[in-house]
């Protein structure tokens, strides 16, 4: 089959992954430090990439090579007085990206392209001891360079805000999910089912010490009982179908814990 498909016979693989990082800092100020980070790892392909046969309609490619990253990532992390902060960019120079992509309906094949991801994350926060505010956001931004298409499986822009206050061991934090629509998405992969719309999601959680050695604890997730669901898709390990699940509605949650 792989000799029909991709024109080899030959399915041994043997990688030789050689992985590694380097990282500096210049606290250039009292308040403030740069950090860098220059990294190289190494993926092999899975077992479905390189040799799942299920007839003539999934088929593996066993000549796949390894999936080189190269990432440099720049980050100022600060604090003063009460807050912190911590913004970071960072590039992937994928050498070797391994796309599945589907020819044809229902058909689905492996190759190797040379990719880039562009991400950028920031963090915001606040705290007296007793009351905390903390705001995260990442994006990132993946292309094949290879025929200049989106990668498929790319999360849309994310914002999380959590206000939080604690006292005496006990604690309470709301936290608000966010997601942008994600429209930037490769159909031609099958791992991307269509585009995603944006969603706000609220959750509540508590802990409380009830005894020395007891603990409640409690959630409310999805308060306002929205309908969402993670652009990110879930693949199918029969059939290698791509489909998108709904997180669940309103869900509350209580435990007690105790601890000798």
């Amino acid at each position: 089959m792989y000799q029909t498909v991709y024109g080899v016979s030959d399915t041994e693989a043997t990688d030789d992954n050689v992985s590694g990082f380097l990282s500096g800092e210049w606290r250039f100020s009292a308040i403030q430090t740069l950090d860098v980070t220059a990294s190289r790892s190494v993926r092999s392909p899975g077992v479905n990439e390189r040799y799942v046969v299920k007839g003539t309609a999934w088929v593996g490619n066993p000549d796949l090579k390894t999936e080189k990253h190269h990432k440099l990532e720049l980050g100022l992390t600060g604090q003063q007085d009460e807050w912190h902060w911590r913004p970071a960019v960072w590039i992937d120079e994928v050498d070797d990206f391994v796309l599945r992509y589907e020819p044809s309906p229902d058909v689905i094949r492996y190759t190797n392209v040379d990719a880039r991801l562009i991400g950028v994350e920031g963090q915001l926060g606040w705290s007296d001891g007793t009351w905390s505010v903390d705001g995260r956001l990442a994006t990132v931004r993946g292309t094949n360079q290879s025929d200049g298409r989106p990668l498929p499986q790319i999360p849309p822009v994310q914002y999380t805000q959590t206000i939080g206050w604690q006292y005496h061991g006990n604690s309470i934090q709301a936290e608000w999910r966010l997601a942008r629509r994600q429209d930037r998405i490769d159909p031609e992969s099958g791992l991307d089912p269509s585009t995603s719309p944006g969603y706000g999601v609220v959750n509540l959680s508590g802990r409380h010490p009830l005894l020395d050695n007891l603990t409640l604890s409690w959630a409310a997730d999805n308060l306002f009982d929205k309908t969402w669901a993670p652009h990110v898709s879930r693949e199918d390990v029969f059939t290698g179908d791509a489909y998108r699940v709904n997180e669940p509605g309103r869900t509350f949650k209580v435990a007690l814990t105790a601890r000798w």
